[in-house]
């Protein structure tokens, strides 16, 4: 493929209430807690924060072409190290910009 344009891939339908979005602190709030559950070795560092719209489909026991909800949330790039001066690896983490909760 040398060149691939894609648009208008998504069409608003409505719009809903609008909805509080959550601070950055109450947000990395949250990845700590998610994080607070696992055993951690090594430090983890949080590299990057961006603010996106996330699709999370309407009922995720329906079909694959289903119709998709576009979300406010942030994307957390997290960074550690398996040994220290060895590789590093990097997790990603969407979160729901209005709830908290972290997307799968």
């Amino acid at each position: 493929i040398l060149k691939l344009n894609s648009f208008f891939q998504y069409a608003m339908t409505s719009a809903g209430e609008e909805e509080k979005l959550l601070s950055v602190g109450e947000i990395l709030a949250s990845v700590q807690d998610s994080y607070s559950n696992q055993n951690l070795m090594r430090a983890r560092k949080v590299e990057k924060i961006s603010y996106c719209y996330i699709p999370v489909q309407k009922d995720a026991s329906a079909e694959k072409n289903s119709d998709y909800d576009m979300i406010p949330g942030w994307c957390i790039e997290v960074s550690r190290e398996s040994v220290p001066g060895e590789r590093i690896y990097w997790d990603v983490l969407c979160v729901n910009g209005i709830t908290g909760e972290i997307i799968p």
